[in-house]
């Protein structure tokens, strides 16, 4: 997120719980985000995609409720941090950014439990993607901020949270 500060990003997680967790976590890191996702009213799934349209906030955390049928022009960045187990979903996640002839750039975390899916994904868009660089004492530099971040948003998240785990306030 350092490398891509002032692009227009939308994150990718695959379920409502964790687009508040992410957008927790990236708030108490200082960057400023807003989820989207089905737990969400519309007025409040318009209002979050309205703030990242007009750039009051320049990462939007979403799960599949915004892979399709939004019109959000200009993204510069996709990040799939939870990979798409279906190959359509993640063609359209990719393809929220580089429209209309711009550029842009999709970045996919990718764990020991995803390579079959990674591997069909592959297979399916006849692509070999490669690999996105990172050094390592990058992300060690990083590694007790996002963990005492991520602790926060755990305990934040729980207060959203009803006994059915489902989401009762943003």
């Amino acid at each position: 997120i350092n490398e891509f500060i002032k692009k227009s990003t939308i994150i990718f997680v695959s379920t409502c719980k964790g687009a508040m967790k992410i957008c927790l976590l990236l708030r108490n890191l200082g960057f400023e985000s807003v989820p989207i996702h089905g737990q969400m009213t519309q007025v409040k799934r318009i209002n979050s995609i309205a703030k990242f349209k007009a750039n009051e906030q320049n990462i939007l955390v979403a799960t599949d409720v915004a892979s399709r049928g939004l019109d959000i022009p200009g993204v510069d960045l996709v990040i799939n941090y939870d990979l798409s187990l279906d190959t359509k979903d993640y063609v359209h996640r990719v393809g929220r950014t580089a429209r209309a002839g711009k550029s842009g750039q999709a970045i996919t975390i990718v764990t020991q439990y995803d390579v079959e899916a990674y591997q069909k994904i592959e297979a399916a868009i006849q692509k070999t993607l490669e690999e996105y660089k990172i050094n390592e004492s990058d992300v060690l530099r990083y590694h007790e901020r996002v963990l005492e971040a991520s602790k926060i948003a755990e305990f934040e998240i729980k207060k959203l949270l009803d006994k059915n785990n489902k989401i009762i306030d943003e």
